[in-house]
């Protein structure tokens, strides 16, 4: 059975999102965008919230990244 390259881009994030040394990396980030507050954060949002967002933007672009930099190395194939 062939996969389609998107369905093998979604296993490769989902065997990097498995792996703890991706989990604490990606926390790290998202702790050290809260503290830090780029792009403005710092003082539009209050600690709370800008964690949360923070909690989601950073996973969220990370499998993005991930997904097209799979397919792109996929299709050249």
């Amino acid at each position: 059975m062939t996969h389609s390259p998107i369905q093998n881009a979604l296993r490769e994030v989902r065997e990097i999102f498995s792996q703890s040394i991706a989990q604490m990396i990606l926390c790290a980030v998202v702790l050290l965008l809260a503290v830090s507050g780029p792009f403005g954060t710092l003082d539009a949002i209050p600690f709370g919230p800008r964690l949360a967002y923070w909690a989601v933007t950073v996973p969220l672009t990370f499998a993005v990244g991930v997904i097209t930099s799979a397919r792109h190395a996929l299709l050249s194939f």
